[in-house]
């Protein structure tokens, strides 16, 4: 059976669609502005990514010895980690440090659950 209840939906005032989506990775919400992501990426996985883009603002820096620089201005949120580790062992973070940092500590999180016992 169907029950109506009556709770009152709150909409959000602070949340443009415009402006978040313009920097966003994904729906979450993440780092309350935007950084300037700088990422090497090497071959194969390179070629994907400069075919699909990680996000509209990503910008090629430049490419050497099988390495490609990317740039983008986007939220600090978990799918952006996402997206990174999935890029496995082809990418390294460049910029910023506290990205770094972050994606450092999940991959070895991520070690210790494959550690052998």
């Amino acid at each position: 059976s169907i029950e109506t209840i009556s709770i009152a939906h709150k909409r959000r005032t602070d949340f443009h669609a415009d402006t978040f989506f313009q920097h966003a990775t994904g729906i979450m919400e993440g780092s309350s502005k935007p950084v300037n992501v700088e990422l090497a990426i090497t071959e194969p996985i390179s070629k994907l990514v400069l075919l699909e883009p990680i996000h509209p603002s990503q910008k090629l820096i430049g490419e050497k010895n099988g390495v490609t620089k990317i740039s983008m201005n986007v939220y600090e949120n978990e799918e952006l980690y996402l997206r990174i580790l999935g890029l496995g062992s082809n990418c390294t973070v460049l910029k910023p440090s506290s990205l770094r940092k972050n994606i450092s500590e999940m991959i070895k999180k991520m070690g210790k659950n494959y550690s052998s016992k």
